[in-house]
């Protein structure tokens, strides 16, 4: 298959140039540089801009923008008519997470309260979910892994029991639990 040239005129400068068949209809410009003059002289090729409204989801006012293939399928539709919306909505969204989504943050800056393990630290229940602990902070401790299978299981030491002791106890009296309070540390 042989493709042929043909020839066209340059709407900005009027000299004539050669292009592809294919482009006969599309071919406007004999360069981009001439497309670009054309551009800064108000030349253009591309239909008159078309503004769509819409309603802003945080202040609800009315506001236009350009129309860009916004559809049914797509997520492009703009949602908010100023940076100043958009930021207020996002801080009502932070302020709208749950307890546990704040506690999963701070543990990220958390270290263990017995070793100081840095790496990874989990969230140890004092009183556990099932006897009607919660996420409260005076429940929780942030414990790395091998402390935490220790504490679960009552097989810390002495000296790793003592350091996290008055948290215990307060999260026990808080519940009213005396008869399920381990034996570890009914004697202290």
């Amino acid at each position: 298959m042989i493709k042929s040239k043909v020839e066209k005129t340059c709407i900005n400068c009027g000299s004539i140039f050669e292009t592809w068949k294919h482009r006969e209809e599309t071919a406007k410009f004999c360069s981009r540089g001439c497309y670009h003059e054309g551009q800064k002289k108000g030349i253009t090729t591309h239909p008159k801009r078309i503004y769509v409204e819409f309603i802003c989801k945080t202040c609800g006012e009315r506001f236009e923008r350009q129309k860009r293939g916004y559809g049914a399928g797509t997520k492009l539709v703009p949602q908010y008519c100023s940076v100043k919306c958009y930021n207020e909505m996002r801080g009502t969204y932070y302020r709208a997470q749950s307890h546990k989504a704040k506690r999963e943050r701070e543990i990220k800056f958390s270290i263990c309260e017995i070793c100081g393990y840095k790496r990874f630290v989990e969230i140890s229940h004092i009183v556990p979910n099932k006897d009607g602990g919660s996420y409260e902070k005076y429940n929780i401790l942030f414990l790395c892994p091998n402390h935490h299978r220790l504490f679960d299981r009552n097989l810390l030491t002495e000296q790793e029991t003592g350091k996290i002791m008055s948290r215990t106890k307060l999260a026990y009296e808080i519940f009213n639990e005396e008869a399920s309070i381990p034996e570890y540390l009914q004697d202290a």
